[in-house]
């Protein structure tokens, strides 16, 4: 970060404001509370880092399901989490980074004539989405959750947290040093 305070000034305000979050990829199920009895299962997860292909046994519980696909998470860039309401039982397939480069694709290898028998995909592929803010007035460039703006006599780059949400925020930096409190 760098900024320019000018002359007789003691600080420079910088006013952040998030108009829409960063977000992950995410493809759900619906209504599942595990694989069928009778047959195995095989499943392609593909994320930004790579596909793989998990084959899962019949009569699998949801938790051997999400098990399986966070066993390989480094290598495709998806984790699994699971959902057991009564209302929505199933498995959300998750980006683990924020961002528009994130995705996650799901596809079920073992159609059986009527469409897949992995549940109900909500989707079989979702993007993630880049955080769009602005400093100081002026429009960062933005990439997952970090922004870079040019707005004066500011240069800034930040990293914000995923639970930092819409809305302003309003700090100033000082000759010297930084005072500033988000969120």
């Amino acid at each position: 970060m760098g900024a320019h305070i000018p002359a007789g000034q003691s600080s420079l305000a910088v006013t952040l404001d998030v108009v829409s979050n960063a977000e992950r990829a995410i493809v759900r199920t619906t209504a599942l509370a595990g694989t069928s009895a009778g047959s195995s299962i095989s499943l392609q997860v593909t994320g930004n880092k790579g596909p793989e292909v998990i084959v899962l046994a019949a009569s699998s519980p949801l938790s051997a399901i999400v098990a399986a696909v966070n066993n390989v998470r480094d290598s495709t860039g998806v984790s699994a989490i699971s959902s057991t309401t009564a209302a929505n039982s199933g498995v959300s397939f998750v980006s683990t980074a924020f961002g528009s480069d994130q995705f996650v694709v799901i596809h079920d290898l073992d159609t059986d004539g009527n469409g897949t028998r992995f549940g109900s995909l909500s989707n079989s592929r979702d993007e993630g989405k880049d955080i769009y803010a602005t400093v100081n007035g002026v429009l960062a460039s933005a990439k997952g959750l970090t922004i870079k703006a040019n707005a004066g006599n500011l240069s800034l780059e930040a990293v914000l947290s995923s639970a930092f949400g819409t809305g302003s925020d309003r700090f100033d930096l000082t000759k010297g040093g930084m005072t500033f409190q988000l969120g």
